[in-house]
């Protein structure tokens, strides 16, 4: 049996390490001019919560079964988060939803089905890619660490019309995007998006923006021995962040494709092609990347993520205005 001391110092050990994932962004280093920023971005330490699949598609669901297909356009769409404002109980004035997996059929998955008050999500606060199947929020899960729920119309491929979920009577009957604890064992656990990291200012040039990604462990970043290459082929070619010149032909140059989809400077995104980019199922070169972080997408247990943590990006850019 376990001492109370023993327990205290194995939860002070977890919190230690829950701070150190927070952790995972250096503080910007600036020249004396502060014409240049230079930051570092752990592998592990991607924009939680931004970006998500409406529903079960080939990049995270192993089928059968997919909730989109080829040529489905979302033609309609209202998210909703948990309402965290009142104590829905003991209200009149509040909604309620039923969150599912599948609200077509709510015998599938009944461990992931939740209800709850909610409010909707303003059309300003996110985006959404109708034929691709993804929205992107403006803060972390739209500003709720519970449950996120979709009502969508969807046009099908095959011409047809597909209502996802119910909004004319309560409660709500809506597609689970998030649920309230997510954990690896869920069928919505894949559906955020790991490989999209935040470079921590919108105020940058894109045309000086450099982006190196290092091999190292937690503490030791900028060292120079930490090499950013396998057999000399760069870690930005193998990841695919490295697939053109400058002129858009499909040579690679040395340099992050920053005027590509993997750059978003509105939002000061950087966005791995892979969804799973230091556990990668294909390389974007003859070279493949054999040593792999699979913990930082299958885990939720911080020390196993900080200890199996191999990788981090060096990152460099300009404020805009200067050259």
């Amino acid at each position: 049996m376990q001492s109370t001391g023993n327990i205290r110092f194995g939860k002070l050990l977890l919190l230690f390490a829950v701070v150190l994932l927070l952790a995972g962004c250096s503080d910007p280093i600036t020249n004396g001019d502060d014409t240049e920023v230079k930051y570092y971005i752990r592998d592990y330490n991607y924009a939680s919560g931004r970006m998500y699949d409406l529903g079960r598609t080939q990049d995270n669901w192993e089928g059968p079964e997919y909730d989109f297909e080829p040529g489905d356009s979302v033609t309609a769409l209202k998210i909703f988060i948990y309402n965290g404002a009142h104590y829905w109980e003991d209200s009149l004035n509040v909604t309620v939803a039923q969150f599912w997996v599948n609200p077509s059929d709510t015998t599938e998955f009944p461990q992931e089905s939740q209800q709850t008050a909610v409010i909707e999500v303003t059309s300003d606060r996110y985006e959404y890619h109708p034929t691709e199947h993804w929205v992107l929020f403006s803060t972390t899960n739209a500003g709720t660490q519970l449950e996120i729920g979709v009502f969508m119309i969807v046009d099908k491929g095959d011409g047809s019309t597909d209502t996802v979920g119910n909004i004319s009577e309560e409660p709500y009957q809506l597609r689970l995007i998030k649920m309230k604890r997510p954990n690896p064992s869920m069928v919505t656990w894949k559906y955020m998006w790991r490989n999209v990291y935040y470079l921590h200012s919108t105020n940058f040039d894109r045309n000086t923006l450099d982006i190196k990604v290092c091999k190292g462990l937690v503490g030791t970043e900028g060292d120079e021995g930490n090499p950013d290459n396998k057999n000399g082929v760069r870690y930005i070619n193998i990841m695919g962040l490295d697939r053109y010149n400058m002129a858009g032909e499909p040579f690679p140059d040395g340099l992050v494709d920053v005027n590509t989809r993997i750059i978003d400077p509105e939002r000061g995104l950087l966005i791995f092609p892979n969804r799973r980019p230091f556990d990668p199922d294909t390389s974007y070169a003859e070279v493949e990347l054999n040593d792999t972080v699979p913990e930082i997408y299958d885990t939720n247990n911080p020390q196993d993520i900080l200890q199996k943590s191999m990788y981090y990006m060096e990152v460099r850019y300009s404020p805009q205005g200067f050259y």
